[in-house]
């Protein structure tokens, strides 16, 4: 499957929400859910004082608000200059964050220059199969050896007639149509497909479970990465 849906328009124009988390497209988001989706993040990538983290597709930045006062250091990379800006002001008050372009295929970044990676939903917006593999091993370039990373939120293919239930239940007729449309253009990657294309780029790789707090637990899945230490 490949399309060409203008992704980057899209999330430029929700930057523009009254707020962060509307932006991050968790507008029926309850704080306290987040804060539940936040804890598993933490509970993922388990961060250090020592720690240098990127957040791809960082969207307006707030996991790595969340992240900057425990970490050495937090860089936010988005492809949408519009969620650059904001989450550089999001950011601001941290003088160990930064917020700059980046795509999942293609980050910016130094070889082997972190130890947390936190991909929150993104590989679903990726053009094609292809186009994730090639951001595997963009990911394995940028991770130290024994780096962790957790790409959340993935839609599954074999879960994708939960995610049809949901739309159609929607008593929004004009909100259905446009569900509808829009789970025509992510990229449904299978968990075995995720786990190859990790080990393919030298990552080893298990699937998880999504927060069951969460609608998405019903179709989404976490993937989460570890790039081994030669000779261990």
């Amino acid at each position: 499957m490949t399309t060409d849906y203008d992704w980057q328009g899209f999330w430029g124009r929700k930057a523009n929400d009254d707020s962060a988390l509307s932006a991050s497209g968790r507008g029926s988001t309850s704080i306290t859910t987040f804060l539940h989706i936040v804890a598993d993040v933490f509970d993922v990538l388990k961060p250090l004082p020592s720690d240098h983290v990127l957040d791809l597709g960082c969207g307006p930045g707030m996991f790595s608000v969340v992240m900057a006062p425990l970490v050495a250091r937090v860089h936010a990379a988005d492809l949408a200059p519009e969620m650059v800006a904001l989450a550089a002001a999001n950011l601001e008050p941290y003088a160990n964050a930064t917020a700059d372009g980046g795509s999942l295929t293609d980050t910016g970044q130094p070889l082997e220059s972190f130890d947390k990676v936190l991909v929150y939903s993104v590989l679903q917006y990726l053009p094609s199969i292809e186009d994730a593999a090639v951001a595997f091993r963009e990911l394995a370039r940028v991770m130290r050896p024994g780096a962790v990373g957790f790409l959340a939120a993935n839609p599954d293919p074999y879960l994708r007639h939960k995610r049809v239930a949901q739309i159609n239940a929607n008593p929004n007729k004009e909100a259905r149509k446009h569900e509808r449309s829009l789970i025509e253009q992510i990229l449904w990657i299978s968990r075995v497909e995720a786990i190859s294309m990790a080990a393919d780029s030298g990552l080893e790789a298990f699937a998880r479970g999504e927060n069951r707090l969460t609608s998405q637990h019903e179709f989404m899945y976490g993937l989460v990465v570890h790039k081994p230490i030669a000779g261990t």
